[in-house]
């Protein structure tokens, strides 16, 4: 029997140096992506394979698999060690460096689907923010029996964290978690995290999120007013194409560039 994961620590998503600049160490071990370049996985079968390794003066430089983001550039790793984590990211699972425990999450290989899961489960407990918010990403390829845990993980305090069960519900396309994600668009305290419920409701594809949706596009503030936008984009109801149009005339400028991507800038011209 699994344990129940604790709402995590207060652990904050970041360190900032005296001139507020995040440190290179810190957004990689937050995780940030381009989420284009994140190719759905079965579970079990994503591993660093999609990423690539060159060599400098001896060490090892590690990109994302489309591209090498600026703050990237200069992170650097000794070499044997990222080998050996490659290799076996099951024996990193417990290393004293939580940037190396993400790592090991997020390349662990298909030995065992029952082997992962249990992993992935085990590692929500974990005391460091980004490992929690890798595993439960990662759970939302490993199908229905993830839901449970992702439940307890919720009210995660890390904000990271939430924002990767919004995610993961999105992969799953279940319907269940519909109720929480539109709680979490309206309550939520952190934007990101926000703005990850309005996509996984547009992702899991269920009628039932066109509803909120709307409301979200009439009501909720900028970033989810545009999020919404392109989430509701999946459906056909005859209520949604005047809603777009609408948005397209919205007093913030981020939300009419969502609506004219949609309808085409001459309805924001009024032609």
């Amino acid at each position: 029997m699994h344990d129940v994961p604790p709402s995590g620590g207060t652990a904050e998503r970041g360190t900032s140096d005296a001139g507020g600049r995040v440190s290179l160490r810190t957004r990689y071990a937050r995780g940030h992506r381009d989420p284009a370049s994140e190719p759905r996985q079965d579970c079990g079968v994503q591993g660093l394979a999609g990423s690539h390794f060159r060599l400098k003066g001896g060490r090892l430089l590690l990109g994302s698999r489309a591209h090498t983001p600026p703050w990237m550039g200069d992170l650097m790793a000794d070499r044997d060690e990222l080998v050996a984590l490659v290799a076996n990211p099951g024996g990193f699972l417990d290393n004293e460096d939580p940037i190396l425990r993400r790592m090991a999450t997020t390349a662990l290989e298909d030995q065992s689907a029952n082997f992962l899961f249990d992993t992935l489960v085990a590692l929500l407990n974990d005391h460091e923010t980004s490992v929690r918010a890798a595993a439960a990403e990662k759970l939302g390829v490993c199908g229905e029996r993830s839901l449970a845990y992702l439940a307890s993980a919720q009210g995660d305090n890390a904000a990271e964290v939430r924002e990767a069960v919004a995610t993961a519900y999105g992969e799953l396309s279940n319907a269940s978690a519909i109720p929480w994600l539109v709680e979490v668009g309206n309550d939520d305290q952190d934007r990101t995290v926000k703005e990850a419920a309005v996509a996984a409701l547009g992702a899991i594809g269920s009628d039932e999120a066109i509803d909120p949706l709307l409301e979200f596009i009439a009501k909720g503030p900028p970033q989810v007013r545009r999020r919404a936008i392109a989430a509701i984009t999946v459906f056909d109801d005859p209520r949604i194409e005047p809603a777009i149009q609408r948005a397209a005339f919205d007093r913030n400028p981020g939300v009419r560039e969502a609506a004219e991507m949609v309808v085409g800038k001459q309805l924001a011209n009024g032609s």
